[in-house]
């Protein structure tokens, strides 16, 4: 649908109109607001974890994040843990959050091979 709306496919009004509405109040509700989201750096994200009191309760984010939370925020790993997002429903079940930065060969040639061995 999304891709759709961007094609001009689907005007404003459309279901896709609810979404953003939605992603709208979760940024708004979130610990410091729009603001926040836009001008926090990517590693002081979670600081407010360890705040006092707390300022948030979750970092959606994955384990690589535990450095920053050690190096930008003062914690110790005792401080934190992780843990996998329920699912939104039975039918999707239990879900991971993959990294995008994914590296891969799909067609086996000498050229693809010649490229890969030059990727570090």
């Amino acid at each position: 649908m999304y891709d759709a709306w961007v094609r001009g496919e689907l005007p404003w009004t459309s279901p896709i109109r609810g979404a953003f509405e939605t992603f709208g109040r979760v940024v708004q509700s979130t610990a410091g607001g729009g603001n926040a989201i836009i001008t926090t750096p990517f590693g002081s994200g979670g600081n407010g974890l360890f705040a006092d009191p707390a300022e948030c309760l979750f970092h959606h984010q994955a384990s690589f994040m535990s450095d920053f939370f050690v190096n930008e925020a003062g914690a110790t790993p005792e401080d934190f843990d992780f843990f996998v997002m329920p699912p939104i429903s039975e039918e999707v079940g239990e879900v991971v959050t993959g990294a995008g930065d994914l590296f891969g060969m799909f067609n086996d040639t000498p050229q693809a091979r010649a490229r890969s061995s030059r990727i570090c």
